[in-house]
């Protein structure tokens, strides 16, 4: 189960209509300001 505030890693995978990056964790999309596709990220969930 994921608690906020959890570091967990992401691979950008597909890019939103703002040009935000998407990565999904365990079935959810996270949404990442200024990542590209291919990118891999690690960061704290927020929810």
């Amino acid at each position: 189960m994921l608690r906020k505030n959890d570091i967990i890693e992401l691979k950008i995978e597909d890019m939103g209509v703002d040009g935000e990056g998407i990565g999904k964790y365990d079935g959810m999309a996270f949404f990442v300001k200024e990542a590209l596709i291919g990118d891999v990220i690690r960061r704290a969930s927020s929810s």
